[in-house]
Order: structure tokens, then sequence, then C-alpha cells
């Protein structure tokens, strides 16, 4: 790792990340597009008030030693630059949607599990026998069958809204529901998993209808590392419907005071089936007794799944765990 020089002329410094050099040598590197960001520029440094004059004002952030550029694209780029004319025909905007975990705005709940700081994934038909009780087919709050997917298709989604935080009345509680300005919205998201453990489930529609299946994944992602086996799975309203529920269309959704969209990405996954037993081997972080006050001992996996928008780039990680009965 080493600083740039940004005490004078501007420069450029210019590399290929792994998947560029991948494309290279392939000789399908034909970049058409370019994006900007500010990842280690500190705004606070602006001083309106230095007696030296306007040129002055922000010298110190023109100055500020900046990284080289890397070759491993999860370091680079993590806060995009974009513009925005005006909202609503108001050309102050004030805040920014995020992507956040909502924790249920239908009975469907997307809560973790109990202790656990992450969603379970259910791998196997004897961890879900020993976690249902008799007369009931119902998982835990906050398990995700994995088991194929037809039956994720019928369970819990890890629903992740776009939103405003802040609240836009004086009682942000009694509010009806705002959708959020589309100039904000977004319609298409990359959702990135490891491939060695998940893939990503195509729902069927919400009366049950039609077939759920796998999400097609794009090539080997290097969006946010150089890991081989991190898959990217491009989604959109338009393309895979079924992956956005309804929003809350009488009151807010609950991990927001303002505006969120009227459609909420909800994604759901299957365990790889193919030699569980090499994988749980391989990468368990260990067994853990009573695992989120089940009663049931399971070996674990922990991973995790990212959600990214691909105008804007809001992005969200949510924690998972593979589970599997001793």
């Amino acid at each position: 790792m080493a600083f740039l020089d940004n005490s004078g002329d501007i420069l450029l410094d210019v590399v290929l990340t792994s998947e560029g050099r991948k494309r290279l040598a392939a000789g399908t590197f034909k970049p058409t597009k370019y994006a900007l960001g500010d990842q280690e520029i500190n705004y606070g440094l602006y001083d309106g008030t230095n007696t030296s004059g306007s040129a002055y004002y922000d010298l110190s952030i023109l100055q500020t030693p900046i990284e080289i550029a890397h070759t491993d694209a999860s370091i680079s780029l993590q806060t995009k630059l974009f513009t925005l004319t005006s909202v609503d025909g108001d050309p102050q905007l004030l805040y920014l949607p995020q992507l956040r975990l909502d924790n249920g705005i239908t009975e469907k709940a997307s809560a973790l599990a109990s202790g656990r700081n992450a969603f379970a994934v259910v791998a196997d038909d004897a961890t879900y026998n020993s976690l249902v009780t008799a007369g009931s087919s119902a998982l835990p709050i906050g398990f995700i069958d994995g088991r194929n997917a037809a039956i994720a298709s019928a369970g819990i989604k890890v629903r992740t809204p776009l939103g405003i935080v802040n609240a836009i009345s004086n009682n942000p509680n009694e509010d009806p529901f705002v959708p959020l300005d589309p100039s904000l919205d977004e319609a298409r998201y990359n959702i990135t998993l490891d491939n060695r453990f998940l893939q990503l489930v195509q729902p069927t529609n919400l009366d049950g209808s039609g077939v759920a299946g796998i999400v097609p994944s794009a090539a080997t992602s290097n969006l946010f590392s150089g890991d081989d086996f991190l898959r990217t799975y491009p989604v959109s309203k338009d393309l895979t419907p079924t992956l956005f529920l309804p929003g809350a269309n009488i009151k807010k959704v609950s991990a927001f005071q303002g505006p969120s969209t009227t459609r909420v990405l909800g994604t759901t996954f299957v365990v790889n089936a193919t030699n569980q037993d090499n994988m749980f081997t391989t990468y368990k972080i260990g067994n853990v007794s009573n695992y989120a006050s089940s009663g049931v001992q399971m070996e674990v996996i922990q991973t995790s799944v990212k959600m990214a928008t691909f105008a804007y780039g809001y992005t969200i990680t949510v924690p998972l765990e593979i589970i599997r009965k001793v």
C-alpha cells in the first residue's frame, strides 16, 4: 500500500482489476462507462473562513493524500458520486435513501435468528425435522428453509427495502405510507453470494403460481473481491419481478421514518446439496450447542449476502449462517 503525492499536479493512477485483466486476456475488454467516488475525502476539512480567500477554502481537501489505485475492487469505489438535479421539482435534497433490513411488514418476518445476529439457513431434512414441532411445519423466527427452491420460495424472505431513514413530519409514527420519489428509486440490483454454499432462488408468484428455480448468475464477480467463489446475480423489477415483494401501502416500512419503495427486494436461498459433508468439514466455524435456543447442536458455516443497487450504489450486507444438525 502506498499514497500518491497530492500536493501539486493532478495525477491519474490507472490499474486493471482482476476482472479487467481477465477480460483483457480474453479480448473482451472494452470499457464504455466509468464511475467516480469520494471514498477518502473528508469534507469536514472545508474551511469557509480561511482568511487567505476562497481559493484556500478547499485546499486541504485537494491536497489530501490518496491511496494508489488497487486491483482489488473490494477496496475501491465504495462511495460513488452521482448527480441528482431535483426531487419533486425541489433542488434541495436533504437525505439520500438507504438499504436497510426490514424486521417485518408481513407475517413472514425478516427477524434474525435468536441470539445469532444472522439468518440461519437450514441445509437438509434432518436439520429441518429437528427444528419443527409436532403438528407444525413452521421453523423458528429467523430460519430460512434452504433445502430446495420450491420450499425456500414459500418461506421467509430477507427483505431489504430502500427508503429515507429520517422522519418527514413531527409525528412520524402516525404518518401514512409515502412512496419514495421515482428519481431516487432503483430498479436493478446486484446480489452477491459465495457459490460454495448458496444459490439465489427465483420465487414463485405471490399467489403460488409459476415454478420456483435458481436465478442465473453472472460471470465470476470481482465487484467486491478477487474471490472466484463469489457470484453476482443481476436482478431487476422487470426481469425478475417475483424477487420484489409489495411494500407497505398503509403505514411506513418499519425500517424507515420517511418515504420508502412500494416494492421491496426479498431474497431467499438454497444450500448447495452436492457434497455437504465436505463443505461443512472444510468451512464450518465449529459446532454450536443449543443453536438459537433451539435445543439442537448445529454445525455452522458463516457467510453473507450483499445487495448493491445498480445506479447509485446503495449497499447492504446481511449475515447468514448455514446450519446442519450434528
